[in-house]
């Protein structure tokens, strides 16, 4: 059984998935692989038009005096990627996994959980991973994970594919808890902070949250794409409402289907807007 919403946020519309059986779920899993792919062509076209550019200004200066300038020009445009010295810490726990990070970003699937709390033995509370939140671009798959009788195979296949990167915020700590709940392992997972703070050598911004991360590195203003009134009516946080609200409920509702989509959709854009700083 599946659930379908559509979004009016951001950049266009977001399409939501929700799924609560297996059969649903392989079918919304392969169909959001097949996203990776696209988004993969368009950021390699966006780097070779980067370097298109590039290489147009080295001939102007060699052909005028541009010199200094040109340096200056080109530092920008790279975004001073992975060039400080004194942030190499960041850039080895980033690049030096190579072959451990789905081709080097190459394809990104962002990733979220949220979590309910239950009685346990003696009183005490525990806490529970129910709903597994995976997003490509504008597309979002939302995984009802109670509702499920086993770990669904087709879940556990995907997290493992090689090829594909799962980015998130705390995605560490989530990945610890879907294996806690599940035995479900994640091949390849990049912190989104880390990995921005060492795209930007910013070492600041990797504690950023992600609205505020995202304010920082898509930009917002002068920019037909994105409102700004979006961001400052809040719209980014989670609302009151969503946070106090329980995830472990048998049919989630649109508000928390719309900001979990909301999430996986900002940290998508942002490794998006970084990608040419860090290919």
């Amino acid at each position: 059984m599946s659930r379908s919403f559509n979004f009016s946020v951001l950049a266009g519309e977001i399409k939501t998935t929700v799924v609560t059986d297996e059969l649903a779920l392989e079918e919304s899993l392969r169909s959001l692989l097949s996203k990776t792919y696209g988004k993969t062509d368009l950021l390699m076209e966006r780097q070779t038009c980067q370097k298109k550019i590039t290489g147009k200004l080295h001939g102007r200066a060699r052909r005028g005096n541009v010199g200094r300038d040109l340096e200056r020009v080109v530092a920008l445009d790279m975004e001073e990627s992975f060039c400080s010295a004194s942030y190499g810490t960041v850039k080895e726990r980033v690049v030096a996994r190579r072959g451990n990070v789905g081709r080097d970003l190459e394809r990104v699937v962002a990733l979220d959980i949220e979590t309910s709390f239950c009685s346990a033995s003696y009183g005490m509370v525990k806490e529970r991973v129910v709903v597994l939140i995976l997003g490509v671009d504008n597309d979002c798959l939302i995984i009802h994970l109670t509702h499920f009788e086993k770990v669904p195979t087709s879940l556990s296949k995907f997290l493992d594919l090689s090829d594909i990167t799962f980015v998130g915020v705390s995605i560490k700590s989530n990945l610890a808890d879907l294996q806690r709940d599940y035995g479900i392992q994640c091949r390849n997972g990049v912190d989104l902070g880390v990995f921005a703070a060492a795209v930007r050598a910013s070492p600041g911004i990797s504690a950023y949250p992600l609205p505020y991360l995202f304010k920082c590195i898509v930009p917002l203003i002068s920019n037909d794409t994105y409102s700004t009134n979006t961001f400052s009516n809040n719209a980014f946080c989670k609302p009151a409402d969503v946070a106090f609200s329980e995830w472990g409920t048998s049919m989630l509702s649109e508000k928390q289907i719309e900001h979990a989509s909301l999430v996986v959709h900002m940290t998508f854009k942002i490794v998006e807007q970084l990608w040419p700083a860090y290919a």
